[in-house]
């Protein structure tokens, strides 16, 4: 009898802590995300950047009114160097919808010895002469688009953030090249504007760590002005502090601008790549 009243006595004193071990867990504050960016409102960002490209693997095709349109290497002229080029992106962001825009500025002057000749603008360039070549090359672009969450699940976004942006717009060029040689000098100018259309992956990490890609590209052929470009751009990006941060990547950007037709005809098919670096001011 006395062994029953103990064990009844030891049961009912075990209820209370039980019950309170069976609390349901969602009473317990969710943990916070570590860094993750979580900025679903309006958000204005700038990107100062400083670019590190050189002209890669390309040519030019040069009017020629004695004849027919001289090609000359872009290594041959010495415009295949790295340059220190200014470049920057602004956007502005409302909940899933944001624009962007962004350009660079590149310029190059520079002197070689070409190993053949050629003949532009009424101008003969032998074999073997020293020909300064001056190259300003810009472009810009403007874009706009919408954004989604490819995961955005409450328990594994506390890791990790991927979204896009899936974007449209237009991309200017603008290019002027200077040529002196021994019989004078030569110069060839233009702009281009073409529609393009992108897409952005961004992975958000903890502790405001991150990575994106972006690719994007269009085209115009309008008659004898022609003109389509491919761009792409990995970066990794990373903010000490909530509203700056840094980011480094490389930029790829492919172009072909054309102008004139036969004997006169302009042609800058170059490709423009190298390493850049960023700072990331947000409001």
């Amino acid at each position: 009898m006395l062994k029953c009243a103990l064990a009844a006595v030891l049961t009912l004193s075990a209820l209370p802590t039980a019950g309170a071990a069976q609390q349901p867990a969602a009473d317990a504050p969710a943990p916070e995300r570590p860094g993750i960016d979580t900025v679903r409102g309006w958000l204005v960002q700038i990107e100062p950047q400083l670019w590190v490209p050189s002209l890669t693997q390309g040519h030019f095709t040069l009017p020629n009114a004695a004849g027919a349109a001289a090609r000359a290497e872009t290594a041959d002229l010495g415009l295949d160097k790295l340059r220190a080029a200014p470049a920057g992106e602004a956007m502005i962001r409302a909940g899933r919808f944001s624009a962007f825009f962004s350009g660079f500025g590149f310029g190059i002057d520079t002197s070689a010895r070409i190993p053949s000749g050629f003949s532009a603008g009424g101008l003969a360039f032998g074999a073997g002469e020293t020909v300064e070549s001056r190259l300003r090359y810009s472009s810009f672009k403007l874009n706009a688009g919408c954004r989604f969450d490819l995961l955005d699940d409450p328990q594994s976004a506390r890791d990790f953030l991927l979204s896009a942006d899936v974007y449209g717009g237009a991309q200017v060029f603008d290019l002027d090249l200077r040529l002196t040689g021994a019989a004078g000098t030569t110069r060839e100018s233009g702009a281009w504007v073409h529609p393009i259309v992108g897409g952005r992956v961004n992975l958000d990490l903890p502790h405001r760590f991150g990575l994106e890609l972006a690719i994007d590209g269009g085209g115009l052929p309008l008659g004898d002005r022609r003109s389509y470009s491919f761009d792409i751009v990995p970066a990794f990006n990373w903010r000490p502090v909530e509203n700056v941060g840094l980011q480094v990547g490389y930029r790829y950007l492919f172009a072909n601008l054309r102008k004139g037709d036969a004997s006169d005809r302009f042609e800058f098919n170059n490709g423009l790549a190298g390493l850049f670096a960023s700072v990331i001011i947000r409001f």
